[in-house]
């Protein structure tokens, strides 16, 4: 604040300007990054009430909750940033730069998920 800021009455430093994230998310200048998040721990706590329900199969409910969360659109971005980069960076320079990549999923779904991430 010093640098960018102001020095008021009271010779302390202070803002120039106060541009709340909130209102930059209210104006669009930025995206609410906090808008679908959610910690894994929820996730599990919702395991958690639903195994000391009898009414739920409670494996059944795990894979539910595992499934969903493997299936977060913005933990499939970051899985498949780090497969191109590593990819890019590391090995398409082998069997003469023609080197190809196979990448392993869960289930078809998750193949879908993950191929149009990558072709982002």
């Amino acid at each position: 604040m010093q640098i960018l800021g102001r020095i008021g009455d009271d010779e302390k430093p202070y803002e120039f300007h106060l541009y709340s994230m909130k209102q930059a998310i209210e104006e669009k200048f930025i995206l609410d990054v906090l808008k679908n998040y959610m910690p894994v721990s929820v996730y599990y706590k919702v395991g958690k009430k639903i195994e000391d329900n009898a009414e739920f199969d409670k494996g059944e409910a795990k894979r539910a909750v595992n499934r969903f969360v493997s299936l977060n659109a913005h933990n499939i971005r970051q899985k498949v940033e780090t497969i191109v980069d590593d990819f890019m960076l590391n090995r398409i320079m082998w069997i003469e730069g023609k080197a190809k990549a196979m990448v392993v999923t869960a289930s078809r779904l998750h193949a879908v998920r993950y191929k149009l991430a990558i072709d982002i």
